[in-house]
């Protein structure tokens, strides 16, 4: 079996760990920022996820046929979704009746509509805080997506850069600057 030079880079496994002087000069927000997500990093929940991955995502839906659809819903004549729950009960028993899926009811036409919904992630954060800010400041961005942004934790466990970033992210915190 051959490798390749990206699993060369990550298979070395040192038999004593690395020092390596570091000396950091930055600016005082920047410290102050790397200190913050160091400390996120620390103290978070990590959902029970090895290396976590916070995405970002929203929902794109498109329709489909009944037997792969994640929501179905009625809408009317000017493509208004029902939303009393009663009237759509009773449409649904009609439907189900006459087997269409256009109904006729008090003069008014409805159909029913089966959705589909695809997940695209719309950013990756190392921490829950920035995930949760970036949905804060930008959930008005995102005004096309039938439901609103949301938070999913992934894993990194099978990519070695995103875990040592997170390592080595982890381990500079005592090596800043203190930011008083």
């Amino acid at each position: 079996m051959s490798t390749t030079a990206f699993d060369d880079q990550f298979s070395a496994d040192p038999t004593a760990p690395m020092s390596v002087p570091v000396h950091l000069e930055l600016e005082p927000h920047v410290a102050t920022r790397l200190k913050t997500l160091v400390h996120n990093l620390h103290t978070q929940d990590n959902r029970c996820t090895s290396h976590p991955v916070f995405e970002v995502r929203k929902d794109m839906a498109f329709l489909s046929e009944p037997q792969v659809c994640d929501e179905c819903y009625w809408v009317d004549d000017a493509g208004e979704r029902v939303t009393d729950p009663q009237l759509a009960e009773k449409l649904t028993a009609i439907c189900h009746a006459q087997l269409e899926d256009t109904v006729e009811l008090d003069g008014e036409k409805y159909r029913e509509e089966f959705v589909q919904y695809a997940h695209e992630t719309v950013g990756v954060f190392f921490t829950q805080a920035a995930a949760d800010r970036f949905i804060h400041e930008n959930q008005h961005n995102h005004h096309n997506s039938p439901r609103p942004l949301y938070v999913y934790i992934s894993s990194g466990w099978k990519n070695p850069e995103w875990q040592l970033v997170r390592e080595l992210l982890k381990t500079i915190g005592s090596a800043l600057p203190s930011t008083k």
